[in-house]
C-alpha cells in the first residue's frame, strides 16, 4: 500500500481517461454512437459522479487486511464481459456536455483523488457506505476502486471513439 505509487496510478489512470475526452469535439461528446450507448460524456458524467472523493466522513480501525478486496474489486471491473446496471445515484445526466467544463472537473477529481491517497490514512475502513457486493471498503480500496472503474470506463470511451470514426467515416463517403 504505497501512496505514492497509488497516487501516480490515480494520476495516470484519469490523464488518460482526460486525454479520450480532450480529443472530442462538443459534438463527438453528446453523439451517441451506437443503439444502448451512452455518449462520450455521460461516461464522462458517470465517471465524474463516481470518483468524486471517497465516502470517509466516518471511518474506524479495519480488523482485516485494508487490502483485502483489491482483488476482487479489479477481477470484477476489469471483466469486460461482465454488463453492470449503474446505481441510480451515479446514473449519468443526458447532457449535452462540453468537453472543456468536463476535462476541467476531471482535472479536479483527479488532483482531489491524488491528494487523498497522499494524506489519509489509507487503511481506515469507511463506515458510511456499504459498496454493492464488497460491503465496507478501507480508504485504499476506494482509491483502487477509482482507479479499476476508470480503466473500466476508458475501455468503452476507446470503443465509443471508434464507432464515431466510423460513423464520421460513413458520412464522408456518402
Amino acid at each position: 500500500m504505497d501512496p505514492i505509487f497509488l497516487s501516480e496510478e490515480i494520476k495516470k489512470t484519469l490523464e488518460e481517461f482526460i486525454s479520450h475526452i480532450s480529443g472530442l469535439t462538443n459534438e463527438e461528446l453528446n453523439t451517441i454512437p451506437f443503439a444502448g450507448s451512452w455518449t462520450a460524456g455521460q461516461v464522462a458524467d458517470h465517471i465524474l459522479k463516481s470518483t468524486d472523493g471517497i465516502p470517509d466522513s466516518r471511518t474506524e480501525q479495519v480488523s482485516r487486511p485494508p487490502d483485502q478486496q483489491v482483488e476482487a474489486i479489479k477481477s470484477t471491473f476489469l471483466d469486460f464481459t461482465i454488463k453492470f446496471q449503474s446505481p441510480e445515484f451515479i446514473i449519468p445526466a443526458t447532457g449535452p456536455f462540453e468537453t472543456d467544463v468536463i476535462t476541467s472537473k476531471l482535472e479536479r477529481i483527479k488532483k482531489q483523488n491524488v491528494a487523498i491517497a497522499l494524506t489519509k490514512d489509507l487503511s481506515r475502513l469507511c463506515t458510511e457506505f456499504d459498496f454493492p457486493g464488497f460491503g465496507h471498503l478501507t480508504r485504499y480500496e476506494w482509491l483502487k476502486f477509482i482507479v479499476f472503474h476508470t480503466q473500466r470506463h476508458i475501455h468503452q470511451l476507446k470503443k465509443i471513439k471508434h464507432a464515431l470514426l466510423n460513423q464520421s467515416q460513413a458520412r464522408a463517403i456518402k
